[in-house]
């Protein structure tokens, strides 16, 4: 808890995602508007980001958690206490992205490249979030940090000091979101840094998951999460090699005139 009036209460996991939402949003509508692209259709693009970032982080969280909400239903709307899933919202955006911008029969490839490092600065702000709330905590160790109880790792591992998987994370992001903004910047792997940057997350991902101590193998001694990890990598990588012929999609056919 950051600050609290009364019932007013503003919590530290929730001021950092809307902290990290803003830079966000600011990097990627300065940089999307030198594409001279039409106001309307980027301020409904943004709008529709959140609200899918939002959504998606939370439904992958729910099914990762699925008897504990089944147990507490009325939880599952209790936003402000912390419980996304990066990965889940990455997907959903995406998607939504994907679709949205198609359908106006816009350059995805531009506006991707716009995203990248937006995304990865939101993410890396987040992570921080994530640090003061105690959350996506990392495994027992003689470094790092002791939650207070309240916390999610304060009540796991209550005294005991946690690799601050957190910060790595944070640390991990805003170097990427450097390297794609130089990238983008001097017009390196152009039309392909959105997926440069899944496939280096999800590799971040899938190693920092070793570190963990909020998450346990569900198959071949691997996470959901680092199994969600190799499929977003691969399909990343076919992008990244052959931009999935998205210029060539017709979702929406134009209008005969």
């Amino acid at each position: 808890v950051i600050l609290q009036v009364s019932s007013f209460t503003i919590y530290s996991w929730g001021l950092m995602i809307a902290v990290g939402f803003e830079l966000a949003i600011l990097y990627f509508f300065f940089s999307i508007k030198k594409e001279q692209l039409p106001l309307n259709f980027i301020l409904n693009l943004i709008i529709g980001i959140i609200v899918f970032s939002i959504v998606g982080a939370r439904i992958l969280h729910v099914l990762m958690h699925l008897p504990y909400y089944m147990l507490y239903p009325l939880r599952i709307i209790r936003l402000w206490e912390g419980g996304m899933t990066l990965q889940g919202g990455l997907i959903f955006s995406i998607s939504f992205s994907i679709y949205y911008i198609k359908t106006h029969h816009l350059p995805l490839d531009k506006i991707a490249d716009c995203a990248a490092p937006a995304i990865a600065f939101g993410f890396s702000v987040g992570r921080i979030g994530c640090f003061l709330n105690g959350c996506c905590y990392g495994v027992p160790s003689s470094f790092g940090f002791v939650f207070p109880l309240g916390s999610p790792a304060g009540e796991f591992f209550s005294g005991q000091t946690l690799f601050p998987t957190q910060l790595v994370s944070s640390l991990n992001l805003l170097i990427m979101g450097i390297v794609l903004h130089l990238l983008r910047k001097k017009n390196i792997a152009r039309d392909r840094l959105l997926p440069l940057f899944l496939i280096l997350y999800s590799v971040h991902r899938f190693l920092i998951e070793f570190l963990r101590g909020d998450t346990s193998p569900v198959a071949f001694n691997l996470t959901s999460f680092q199994i969600i990890s190799i499929i977003l990598a691969l399909f990343s990588f076919i992008w990244w090699k052959t931009g999935l012929k998205f210029s060539y999609f017709p979702l929406a056919k134009k209008k005969k005139t």
